[in-house]
């Protein structure tokens, strides 16, 4: 499992650059940059057997299609060190610590939920703009009788 850290963002020359900490299993593996200026993203490894591990996981991720750009790839779609795998990774990591913030700083003003069937929507929660606790809990009852609800702020 890749997560990240330490996310900073900011405006390069040509695209947007990050820099944040790469974590597999729980460990920190690598400092992780992108200047932002058309480049490869540039990972510093904390040691050689860190980076083998990380980069053997990447190879076996099932990435989604237009993760695998045929021109990356001159001898066939085939990402043999799993490196472009890797890059796509810690962008979706990336996006998954920033929903991460976001969630945890509507939680301090807001009850975010889900009801049945959300999911099969793709409705990623609902807002309730009343910080959770009995009257938000009271709201939800009225609103939502006899339903089981998500209650993220209770996770």
């Amino acid at each position: 499992m890749l997560t990240v850290s330490k996310v900073k963002t900011f405006m390069g020359m040509d695209t947007q650059g990050f820099n944040c900490m790469l974590h597999f299993k729980g460990e920190k593996v690598a400092s992780v940059v992108n200047d932002g200026g058309g480049g490869e993203t540039m990972y510093h490894f904390v040691s050689r057997e860190a980076e083998a591990a990380v980069l053997e996981y990447a190879k076996g991720l099932n990435m989604p299609n237009w993760a695998l750009k045929k021109e990356d790839f001159p001898d066939g779609l085939e990402d043999k060190n799993g490196r472009t795998r890797l890059d796509d990774a810690v962008e979706i990591a990336m996006g998954d610590e920033a929903m991460k913030k976001k969630v945890k700083r509507a939680m301090k003003t807001k009850t975010l939920f889900n009801a049945p069937g959300d999911k099969e929507k793709d409705i990623a929660y609902r807002t309730l703009n009343m910080p959770w606790g009995p009257a938000a809990k009271k709201v939800l009852e009225e609103k939502f009788p006899g339903q089981k609800l998500h209650i993220y702020n209770e996770e």
